[in-house]
């Protein structure tokens, strides 16, 4: 029994000393700022904030004006029929 226990408190010694385990402060930095966004692209939105979306749309707004559509002037003849 008192060898069940010692094995039994070592288990539990050891499984906490895992858990604060942890990597030094500093010892890993991204190359760049989204780098832990990388898989998030559904997120993108959402991390702009509201402030974002809207400086963003309007900004493709202006860049982009009435895209896709197509102008086309008053008919001239009718179709030639025949």
């Amino acid at each position: 029994m008192a060898r069940f226990i010692l094995l039994l408190l070592c288990v539990l010694l050891s499984l906490a000393e895992a858990g604060t385990a942890r990597p030094r402060p500093g010892s890993h930095r991204p190359r760049y700022a989204s780098y832990k966004h990388r898989g998030d692209a559904r997120k993108r939105w959402r991390r702009m904030g509201v402030l974002g979306r809207y400086r963003y749309h309007r900004r493709y707004a202006k860049n982009h004006p009435k895209r896709g559509v197509i102008k086309v002037g008053p008919p001239r003849a009718t179709m030639p029929k025949r």
